[in-house]
């Protein structure tokens, strides 16, 4: 896990900085990488493949939900945290899908807690699967954004703007992904839920600008669907 701390008070983020390492050291963790960030323009530059995001919200002349919504449009899967000494700013981080919001001075018991949720997240999005014409790599189900029917086959697109053929039907798939944030949402679309901005009467608009369409047969299901995700997301 990559994690990017935006905040420009010291003593904040060292009192971060030290609560992260230790709820390590207490779960036997190992981050990959802790960055300090202090203004935007340094988030901008690492936020692609950065996985929690603790944003303070007043960033001296900067607004910390304006910086929220453009990362969003970068990398869609990130988790942001909302760090605040206000709780004013708690319904703004709807506008950002902001996972959690922490009062300053952020509680060692309370952070723990809400780690614990996160992390359970985060080792759950690394389920995926491997497909060389995709990419070397492995392809993590998060980044997928959609997936639409091809004749037989489906075809792929992730969130770094690859795509591509592959084998399994649209049924396949969403054989697959049952257990994961996904809904059908057209008798050829399968949607990431995750990747939603908003979602229109025949289209959903996406966080990369991409949209996909939402059928009269399926949209009833499909809101339901969304909310309920929502509502669980809001609940953890």
């Amino acid at each position: 896990m990559k994690i990017l701390i935006c905040d420009n008070n010291p003593d904040d983020i060292h009192h971060l900085s030290h609560l992260l390492n230790e709820y390590c050291e207490y779960r036997q963790l190992v981050i990959q990488d802790i960055k300090i960030c202090h203004h935007s323009n340094e988030v901008f530059r690492s936020i692609q493949d950065c996985d929690l995001l603790f944003l303070d919200v007043e960033l001296d002349d900067e607004n910390g939900i304006d910086i929220g919504m453009q990362i969003k449009t970068m990398n869609c899967r990130i988790r942001i945290i909302i760090t605040s000494a206000f709780q004013d700013y708690l319904i703004a981080g709807y506008k950002i899908n902001a996972c959690r919001y922490l009062l300053k001075p952020i509680e060692k018991i309370e952070f723990f807690i809400e780690m614990d949720s996160i992390m359970n997240d985060y080792f759950k999005n690394q389920q995926g699967f491997y497909e060389r014409t995709i990419q070397p790599g492995k392809i993590f189900y998060h980044q997928i954004l959609f997936i639409e029917a091809y004749n037989r086959k489906t075809q792929i697109t992730l969130e770094n703007g690859k795509s591509g053929i592959v084998k399994h039907s649209l049924s396949e798939w969403i054989e697959i992904l049952k257990e994961q944030p996904f809904d059908q949402s057209h008798k050829s679309v399968v949607v990431n839920f995750k990747a939603i901005q908003t979602i229109g009467k025949q289209d959903i608009y996406l966080h990369n600008g991409q949209t996909v369409p939402v059928s009269r047969h399926y949209r009833k299901s499909f809101l339901q669907n969304y909310i309920n995700y929502l509502q669980c997301e809001d609940y953890e």
